[in-house]
């Protein structure tokens, strides 16, 4: 095959270094090798050749080890026969940028050094890393026809992006908000084989990850249940084949399980279950679908001089009815619209208020100082922060009734922003702290559907030398944040997947907020004169309308 694999071959070369590296002689470093180095050869990756040297064994390996097929069956026949099954491909990848340098330390072994930039773990999880060299070492014996062998390496494999683009794909295995309301997705990373949906159903299986826990998000399989059989899909129809442990559902919580399972598995119109040889039938009725990525008008939500309300296509903005007077009276500098338009979080000179839809009288939640702008949730509750003390967070119900947030995680932090996302389980907040400014999402922890706590956070690789301005959802798996970098006096927007990839999203002069729609295509940026930015190609085009203050749409 040529085209693609053709490709992740040129990467695979790269990686592992050229055919001259010496197997003999003095100890010496070994060629630079960088991605710009070009091959023009095919994907067809062969075991090890008689006679084969060290360094032929090692670049053979690398460049084997890019076919996951058959648990990577190539590559493992460049290993000894004691290490051939002990070495596992899958508990890392890591992935590396720049040069890679291979070196004989010995008669029997190579070091390799790299810069690794991102990795992910056995159990598909993304993470970027603060770049860092890597050595990684090779051992090699010789079998008894006096052919050479590997008999030690590291686990896992190494990867530049442009492979590991090629390679993996990202799926969201989906887990249940606390009310089964909507599902949540946990993004995981697998190699594109023919076991893609085995995979993912098994990740499934094994839980959530670990900051989506304690009660943030829920699963219906049982503890325990295996994965017995591998995933078949036919014909839209897919075939999982569980133990035992899924014979103990009722029929409520077996519907949602199946529901999960079609989600996690994708583009299947049904779910056939089967645990020891018993179909699970599908019951009539039961539960409700739940909602995946619910969301929002298409309308920009804005302030524009005193009415509050959606940007028409003529600049103006239109009074929304009951509550765009309130909240004009008080003055607003920032508001969130609650998701079932039952009432307006304000922030004003005055504090933080709920403004109730139907001209009702405005509360007064939280008279603080210094509160930055409101979130809301979609089970009725606003959330204050003060900008001085990113741990003091309060939230109140729609009576007013206040809950302090244990968030003990963000002591000694300075809040910059804080939204909810819109299905109301996970908590981003925008903050500053002696290091620079972080970008964090926290599941939120409920009793009795009141919020009491934040979990631990997942820290998102924002340019600490930057002044961070202002943060927002993009989808119920992307955010967005907009920054000044260092030495730059333009603001740049970047979004960011949640156990996912960052991507640059273009520049602007002048930004000071951003607000999520639908999608990338739906931010929208504020400057400093009031000018409105929506995204267009990969920049930004003045809108050529304008507005006081850019509103969030929970």
């Amino acid at each position: 095959m040529r085209g693609r694999w053709a490709g992740i071959v040129l990467v695979a070369l790269a990686l592992g270094g050229c055919a001259g590296v010496p197997s003999s002689g003095p100890v010496e470093p070994g060629s630079i090798i960088d991605d710009e180095d070009s091959f023009d050869v095919a994907f067809d990756p062969g075991g090890p050749q008689v006679g084969a040297s060290q360094s032929d064994i090692l670049l053979g390996f690398v460049a084997a080890a890019l076919n996951p097929s058959n648990d990577y069956e190539v590559a493992r026949q460049y290993l000894n026969e004691g290490f051939r099954d002990e070495w596992d491909p899958n508990e890392i990848t890591q992935i590396r940028t720049g040069v890679a340098q291979p070196r004989q330390e010995s008669d029997t072994s190579y070091s390799y050094s790299l810069t690794t930039v991102a990795h992910v773990n056995d159990s598909g999880q993304y993470f970027e890393d603060t770049p860092a060299t890597q050595v990684l070492d090779f051992t090699f014996v010789q079998d008894a026809a006096g052919e050479w062998r590997i008999s030690s390496a590291p686990p896992g494999i190494v990867l530049t992006r442009e492979s590991f683009s090629a390679l993996f794909e990202a799926r969201p295995l989906y887990f249940y908000d606390p009310t089964n309301t909507y599902l949540i997705p946990d993004l995981r990373w697998f190699a594109r084989t023919t076991r893609l949906s085995t995979d993912v159903v098994r990740q499934l299986l094994r839980g959530q990850s670990s900051w989506l826990q304690q009660g943030v998000t829920n699963t219906y399989v049982p503890a325990n249940t295996k994965l017995v059989s591998i995933v078949s899909v036919d014909a839209g129809v897919a075939r999982v084949d569980l133990s035992e442990e899924a014979l103990s559902l009722t029929a409520d919580d077996l519907q949602r399980m199946r529901l999960q399972l079609r989600a996690t598995i994708g583009n299947v119109s049904s779910v056939v279950i089967t645990a020891v040889g018993v179909t699970l039938e599908e019951q009539e009725g039961g539960p409700s679908p739940a909602t995946i990525n619910p969301g929002v008008e298409a309308q920009t939500l804005a302030l524009q001089d005193d009415v509050f309300g959606y940007l028409k296509a003529n600049g103006s903005v239109g009074a929304l009815s009951g509550l765009s007077t309130e909240v004009a009276g008080l003055g607003p500098v920032d508001a969130t619209l609650l998701r079932d338009k039952s009432a307006a979080a304000v922030l004003a000179p005055t504090g933080v208020w709920r403004v109730p839809a139907g001209n009702d009288d405005p509360i007064r939640l939280d008279a603080r100082t210094g509160l930055i702008g409101p979130a809301a949730d979609n089970a009725g509750f606003v959330w204050a922060v003060p900008s001085s003390n990113a741990a003091a967070i309060v939230a109140y119900d729609p009576t007013g009734a206040a809950y302090p947030i244990s968030a003990p995680q963000f002591s000694g932090m300075q809040a910059v922003s804080f939204s909810i996302s819109r299905d109301g389980a996970r908590a981003l907040m925008l903050v500053n702290t002696a290091l620079g400014p972080k970008l964090m999402v926290a599941g939120i922890v409920r009793t009795e559907g009141v919020p009491t706590q934040l979990g631990t956070p997942v820290e998102l690789p924002l340019e600490q030398t930057s002044v961070a301005l202002d943060a927002t959802w993009v989808d119920d798996n992307t955010v967005a944040a907009l920054q000044v970098l260092a030495d730059d006096n333009l603001t740049s927007v970047v979004s960011f997947q949640l156990g996912g990839v960052s991507q640059s999203l273009g520049r602007l002069a002048d930004g000071v907020s951003i607000a999520g729609g639908n999608g990338v295509d739906g931010l929208r940026v504020l400057t400093a004169d009031g000018d409105l930015f929506q995204r267009r190609g990969n920049g930004w085009a003045n809108t050529g309308f304008s507005i006081t203050a850019l509103a969030t749409q929970q």
